[in-house]
C-alpha cells in the first residue's frame, strides 16, 4: 500500500510494478508458488471506495526453486577425525523468495541441514562442518532436498600421510 495526498483538482501519474513474488502463495508442498489465472487489482481510497480497477493473466504455475550454483570442501585430503568445512553457494533460481532446506550428506547420510531464506535471483554462502573418522573415498553431496552436486574427499590412514600421498 502506499497512501498518495492531492490537493484539489491535484493530479500525479502512480506506477508500480507487481512481481510474481507479490503473488506468491504455498501450495501443497508448503513450496511457494504462483497459480495461473486472472488477477484483479483495484485502486481507491479505501476497499470500500474503489475507483479503478483491473485484470491480468498469470498464463503458467511458477513455483520456487534453488540450485547449487557451487559447493567447495576446504580439503580434498584428509586425517582420520579431521574436522572440516564446506562452503556451498546456495543460489534462488525462480521469481519467487522462499526457504531451502540444504542439507550436506556424506557417503548418502545427512550429516547436518540448514533452512535458508532466499529472494529471486539471490545467492548466498553456507558452511557446513563435518568430521570424517573412516579412511577411504568419502562423497560428499549436497541435497536442496536431493542431492544435486557432489564432491569426493579422501582420508587417509597414518601409513599413507607419512609417505606424503
Amino acid at each position: 500500500f502506499k497512501r498518495l495526498t492531492l490537493k484539489p483538482s491535484e493530479k500525479k501519474t502512480v506506477s508500480f510494478a507487481i512481481t510474481p513474488d507479490d503473488l506468491a502463495m504455498l501450495d501443497a508442498e508448503m513450496r511457494r508458488t504462483v497459480e495461473p489465472g486472472e488477477f484483479e487489482i483495484m485502486i481507491g481510497s479505501s476497499s470500500q471506495d474503489i475507483r479503478l480497477s483491473g485484470t491480468f493473466n498469470v498464463k503458467s504455475r511458477i513455483t520456487s526453486d534453488f540450485d547449487c550454483a557451487e559447493m567447495k570442501p576446504e580439503k580434498i585430503k584428509l586425517n582420520p577425525g579431521e574436522r572440516t568445512t564446506v562452503i556451498i553457494r546456495v543460489k534462488n533460481i525462480s521469481q519467487v523468495s522462499d526457504r531451502a532446506h540444504v542439507r550436506l550428506l556424506v557417503d548418502g547420510r545427512e550429516v547436518e541441514s540448514k533452512m535458508i531464506d532466499l529472494s529471486p535471483r539471490e545467492e548466498r554462502l553456507m558452511r557446513f562442518h563435518t568430521q570424517l573418522r573412516k579412511w577411504g573415498r568419502h562423497e560428499l553431496a549436497v541435497g536442496l532436498p536431493e542431492p544435486k552436486v557432489t564432491r569426493t574427499v579422501q582420508v587417509l590412514p597414518a601409513s599413507k600421510r607419512a609417505q606424503g600421498a
